[in-house]
């Protein structure tokens, strides 16, 4: 089966390259500061994590990423480095895992094209979050 057949493994590695990019984003804020800014990243991505748990984009582990979602929501959950260390691992695992992330960086540099000062991270949460809007269209 193709990726393009395979839009749920592709919302799956993406969830995974997002929170890498958080995961980052986290270690580069402990050493050169802008912790703030990290943090507001995570917490949106875990937002827009639990609304694609709440639908059927995501296939793995869809339960317990709308308890972590609803965890975080509710400050009951900030250790992002551990969530997202563990989360991106699982997903990223997947056979499918480098063609998808060939087509998600192949859109990522199309985007550039047209928007030259675009930044990764938020791209990524708004690729995703496309996902939800386009699942609440159905």
């Amino acid at each position: 089966m193709s990726i393009g057949q395979r839009n749920d493994i592709c919302v799956d590695v993406e969830v995974a390259v997002a929170l890498e990019v958080g995961l980052t984003r986290l270690e580069r804020a402990e050493q050169l500061g802008g912790m703030a800014d990290a943090l507001t990243y995570n917490r949106e991505l875990w937002r827009v994590i639990g609304f694609l748990a709440d639908g059927p984009e995501l296939v793995r582990h869809r339960e317990e990423l709308r308890h972590q979602s609803l965890a975080v929501a509710q400050g009951q959950s900030s250790d992002f480095i551990a969530l997202n260390r563990r989360f991106a691992g699982i997903f990223a695992a997947q056979s499918a895992a480098y063609g998808v992330m060939s087509v998600m960086l192949n859109a990522w540099r199309q985007h550039r094209r047209t928007h030259a000062k675009a930044e990764f991270s938020q791209w990524l949460l708004e690729r995703l979050d496309a996902h939800i809007c386009r699942a609440q269209a159905a």
